[in-house]
Formats: C-alpha cells, sequence, structure tokens
C-alpha cells in the first residue's frame, strides 16, 4: 500500500503526465478494476510478443490478470519474467518496492491448486525478502505483509499445522489496524492497488475475524472439498 505522503494527488499526476508508459498502466490498471481481464492480456501479452518494452509493473498486472481466469501456467511464467525484470533493476513503482511480488503471486497460485508446500515456502522467501527490504522505503509493506501472512495461514491450516496457523495470526492481529484503514482508504484513488488492496482485506478478515474497516470488503474465498481456498470465478 503506498504512503499517504503520496496522497489523492496521486492519479492526476498520471493522467497529467505524457509518459506512454505510464498511459499504459492506466489503461491496464481501468481494464483490471472492471474485470474486463481478457482485454489486459490482449494489451500486456500483445506488447510482450511484439517485443516491447513491459515494466515489471506491467508484468505484475499481466500476472494478475491470468490469475482471474485462472491461466496458472501463464501467470507462472508472467511470474519469472517479472523476477528477472526486477533482478535487472526494474524494482520501484510509485513508492512501492515490487520485489516480493513474484513470490506472494506463486503463493496464490499454489495455494489455489492445494500446493500448500509450495505455497509456503515461496511465500516465507518472499517474507524473508520483505524483512530485507524493510518498512520505510517500501510504500506497500503492509499490504505485502498482510498478503505473505494471509497464504501462509491458509497453507498452514490446510496442513493442519495449527501452532503454525496461531502464530500467523499472531502476527497479523499485531498490525496496526487504524493506519492500515488511512491507507486503504487512500488507496482509493489509484484504480491499480484497489483489487490488491480488497484482496489483502478478504485474507485478513478470513484469518483474524471481522473487521471494522472503511470500505465494504468482497468475499471470494471459499471451500472446495472442506479446505479453503484463495480465488474468485474465472471471467
Amino acid at each position: 500500500m503506498r504512503r499517504t505522503a503520496i496522497g489523492m494527488s496521486f492519479l492526476l499526476i498520471l493522467l497529467t503526465c505524457g509518459c506512454t508508459a505510464l498511459g499504459r498502466d492506466i489503461e491496464v490498471s481501468s481494464l483490471m478494476q472492471k474485470k474486463r481481464h481478457h482485454e489486459a492480456i490482449r494489451i500486456l501479452q500483445g506488447d510482450l510478443d511484439a517485443k516491447a518494452d513491459v515494466s515489471s509493473f506491467q508484468l505484475y498486472l499481466l500476472g494478475g490478470a491470468y490469475y482471474e481466469i485462472r491461466d496458472y501456467e501463464r501467470m507462472l511464467k508472467t511470474v519469472d519474467l517479472m523476477e528477472r525484470k526486477i533482478a535487472g533493476g526494474d524494482v520501484e513503482i510509485y513508492g512501492a518496492n515490487l520485489s516480493p511480488y513474484p513470490g506472494i503471486m506463486r503463493g496464490y497460485a499454489y495455494l489455489d491448486q492445494g500446493e500448500y508446500e509450495k505455497a509456503v515456502r515461496t511465500v516465507s522467501e518472499a517474507s524473508a525478502l520483505l524483512n530485507r527490504i524493510g518498512q520505510r522505503s517500501n510504500g506497500f509493506y503492509h499490504s505485502q505483509l498482510i498478503e505473505i501472512n494471509g497464504i501462509l495461514g491458509f497453507a498452514q491450516a490446510n496442513l493442519n499445522r495449527k501452532r503454525d496457523g496461531i502464530a500467523v495470526k499472531k502476527r497479523l492481529g499485531a498490525l496496526d489496524l487504524d493506519r492500515d484503514v488511512r491507507e486503504f482508504r487512500t488507496a482509493l484513488t489509484d484504480p491499480a492497488s484497489r483489487d490488491h488492496m480488497l484482496r489483502s482485506q478478504d485474507l485478513y478478515r478470513k484469518l483474524i475475524g471481522p473487521v471494522a474497516f472503511s470500505m465494504p470488503g468482497r468475499a471470494r474465498s471459499s471451500p472446495r472439498s472442506g479446505k479453503w481456498t484463495i480465488g474468485r470465478r474465472a471471467t
């Protein structure tokens, strides 16, 4: 989640900027917000196929679009590309460090597919990376922390590791909710982070219980064969 200092002027700055890359970010983010995932894929995958320069943030959006339609194979390939792009130095976007996202996104895919050990391993690596980056230099720190521990919590529960699951709940319970609520509200100005933000809320609610956030959440998780998974219907 971005720092409040960026504030509500964020989207206005983007809209008045003539940079093609930023314009592309807004275009695709808007499609994602409207659940027009196939259109977002057509644009960004088209850029990739044309050998255009695609940023790590745009690969994050493309991977997210593939996740939404449950194309895990293409999602994971896109995440691999994103990871290489980040390793090449394309790390930050709008005050946020993207480095933990490859692990987080893989964790979502593995969790959906019932590969709980893989989910634990990959988000544990993302957690270690997040801790190395630190909070001050990462505007998405709290959101990433919630997602990492949310995936861990679901995976540990499905592996019947109650002690580990309780430890996850305690870590999440120690978060400053008032600050998180303010950051969530600020993020309303950014279509690119809104869906990401709501997913984090859903994870938090499932693990901690009802939380008095300022916005209505969207229940997306559902039990399959007696086990909890993260996911939505493909659109």
